[in-house]
Formats: structure tokens, sequence, C-alpha cells
């Protein structure tokens, strides 16, 4: 026995009813194609966000450094984000709620492209996570009344997964800049913030492929009988019981993974090509 550092794993996600709900996921994302999906969460911002984990100091002495805020002064970034970018963004002072979101979502779905288009085309899909006010009983449904007048589907991801929302990873990167950038976080918060949020769409591309991943290993993950045919939730209609129990000639015939990803990644490369053609096409007009 070896002394090895904690994995630790919430509790709610080991319920007999998680995976079902992680299934029903799997097979509603599947009826999208990436550019048709839409990511949204929240994420807190306090003033001290940009003080660093470590220092440097003599040999026995700790690290300290004074704070200049100590307070609990907080906003909220609403960030929503699609296969291309951030779609729409906005900065609260201090903590959000459902009439917050439904407020976020009015000014969103009035944005446009570069193209002229609206960002949130009828046949999207928005996922978000299943916060408290989320599902506050006026606030879903005024939200899902105004994304029906836009053809827009809702979904909630499954509880306590945030691995299935991008968004996660562009609060990810958001918080590290916010840290190499202390003194300007001290003195122009909100403008941080909003430069932190400013990066390439190639990133965006990059964190779709390893959502894919994600929930490519999700469903070889969980066994093949919880999502049959028998109980209408198939993640994938490639996916059979010899892609989870693998056997020797399986392995041989090498097919596990272009079976499930093959026409999937091929739609989204051949998108990602039109629109970096696109792209250039702009440039060169505004040029």
């Amino acid at each position: 026995m070896s002394y090895k550092k904690l994995t630790k794993i919430l509790q709610e996600t080991e319920r007999v009813n998680h995976d079902d709900l992680v299934v029903r996921y799997l097979a509603k994302m599947m009826e999208f194609t990436p550019l048709q999906m839409h990511f949204f969460d929240e994420s807190s911002v306090l003033t001290t966000s940009g003080n660093r984990a470590y220092g440097h100091s003599d040999f026995g002495t700790r690290a300290i450094e004074t704070q200049k805020f100590a307070s609990n002064s907080t906003l909220t970034v609403n960030v929503c984000c699609g296969f291309f970018g951030i779609n729409y963004y906005n900065i609260l002072n201090g903590a959000s709620n459902a009439m917050e979101m439904v407020n976020v979502f009015a000014e969103a779905l009035e944005e446009r492209n570069e193209l002229g288009n609206p960002t949130f085309a009828r046949g999207d899909v928005i996922v978000m996570d299943n916060c408290g006010f989320h599902h506050q009983h006026q606030g879903e449904r005024i939200l899902r009344y105004l994304l029906d007048q836009h053809g827009v589907t809702l979904v909630f991801q499954p509880p306590y997964s945030p691995q299935y929302n991008v968004t996660e990873c562009v609060f990810q990167i958001m918080k590290r800049r916010l840290q190499y950038n202390s003194a300007m976080v001290e003195n122009f918060l909100e403008l941080t913030v909003v430069d932190a949020l400013d990066f390439p769409a190639s990133f965006m591309s990059g964190f779709f492929r390893v959502w894919i991943c994600i929930i490519t290993e999700a469903s070889f993950r969980i066994p093949t009988q919880s999502y049959n045919l028998q109980n209408g939730c198939a993640v994938h209609p490639s996916l059979t019981d010899e892609h989870v129990n693998i056997t020797p000639a399986s392995k041989m015939r090498n097919k596990l993974a272009t079976d499930v990803l093959n026409k999937n990644m091929l739609y989204l490369m051949k998108q990602y090509q039109t629109w970096e053609i696109q792209k250039d096409l702009l440039q060169s007009m505004n040029s």
C-alpha cells in the first residue's frame, strides 16, 4: 500500500440515477451539431481574485502578501459561448438571480454575428448547469418561453458535472489571467475581466474538442444496457455492446474510435475550414 493524493468524487455523482441523467444528456446533445451548441454559465469574481497563491520568501519564513482589498466585493460574470468564441457576456455587480439570468438572455438573443445573422439561430441549443435559481419556477418558465420564441432549445447538464460545460474552460483561462494581472485587478477589475475574456476563436474550438473527448469517454464508461433501445436513450447509433465489452477481435479491428467519432469530427472540421475561409474574406474586405 502506498501514500497517494486523494481523488475526490462527489457523492451525488454516485447515485443510482446519475448515469441515467448523463445518458439522457448525451442522447439529447447528439441531436445537435457543434455549431448549434451554446454553453452558458456564471462565475463570481472577487476583488482579490488577482492575488497570487504562491510567492517567494527566505527559507524558514512564510510568504506573506498584504492585500489592498480584503472585502467580499463581488462581480458576477455571465458568459455564453459557442464553437467560434464567446457569443455574449456581461458583468453584474453582486450576485446573480433568476431575473438577471432572464435579462441576460433577453439581450443575448438580440445579438448579431459579423455577417449580420442572429447569434442564436433557430434549431440551436443552450446548455447550462443546475444552479438553484436556474430552476426557480418563474425564472425557468420565462426563460423557456423566451427561447421558444426564437426556436432555441434549453438543456440542463447532469447535476454536479461541470466537465460537460465548455464555459468552465473559459473561466479557467479568465481566472488565470486575473492572477497574472494582480495590479490591474486591484484598480480596474471590470476592465481586467473584459480583457481576460478576449482570446482567439481557436481556443474555443480546442475546448470543444476536449468536450467531445469527455462525452465520448462517458459513453464508453456507462454500461451499454443503461442506454439500449428498450428505454429509448441510445447515445449513438453506432455504439453497441461490443464497444464497451471489448474483445481481442474488436481490438484488432481498431474501429472503436472511428465508428463513434468519424462522422461528427469530419463535419466539425469541414465547418471550421469553411469559417476560416469566410473570416479571411471578411478581413480582406475590411482592409
